[in-house]
């Protein structure tokens, strides 16, 4: 009455159908059936020890506002030593509120050197300063005959809060 082939389709089928109902049985069963929320209770624990641990990252990975323009003129002067670059003045300008509700600390860095220790000076400052970012940069030659170059950088760190007053 049916082909092989039809035969093999409703084997697969009833193979499917079986599956899915076992699946289904293991997972009503995992979840607790008689109310006593035994399972539920631990999961609860489970996932306020995540959130918990989440929240702990958070607070490590954000600096408090009065931590952030002191971290940026520690990572300037750590990249200038590394690099060779000279800085020539870093000022911290006015916080900001971003769109986005974060307040934005940004500073100015005029540095001068050699333009491949500015290239190594810029990516050594974002690299070591993941919450770092180069905003700007503005590159001066400081004479026609060597590669000597000025250059002002605005380095923005963002932390979460109210713009200090």
């Amino acid at each position: 009455m049916f082909s092989r082939r039809e035969r093999m389709l409703l084997v697969i089928a009833l193979i499917a159908v079986a599956a899915a109902a076992a699946f289904q049985f293991v997972e009503t069963s995992r979840s607790p059936s008689d109310g006593d929320g035994s399972h539920s209770a631990a999961q609860e624990r489970a996932l306020k020890q995540r959130v918990g641990s989440l929240e702990e990252r958070l607070a490590a990975e954000t600096s408090p506002a009065s931590a952030v323009v002191p971290d940026l003129l520690r990572a300037a002067q750590a990249s200038s030593a590394a690099t060779g670059m000279t800085v020539r003045s870093v000022r911290p300008r006015r916080a900001t509120k971003t769109p986005a509700g974060c307040v934005e600390h940004t500073v100015e860095i005029q540095v001068r050197g050699r333009f491949p220790d500015l290239a190594r000076f810029i990516f050594d400052l974002e690299e070591k300063n993941p919450r770092l970012r180069v905003a700007r940069a503005a590159i001066n030659a400081a004479d026609a005959e060597s590669d000597v170059v000025n250059c002002t950088i605005m380095a923005a760190s963002y932390s979460p809060g109210e713009v200090p007053e």
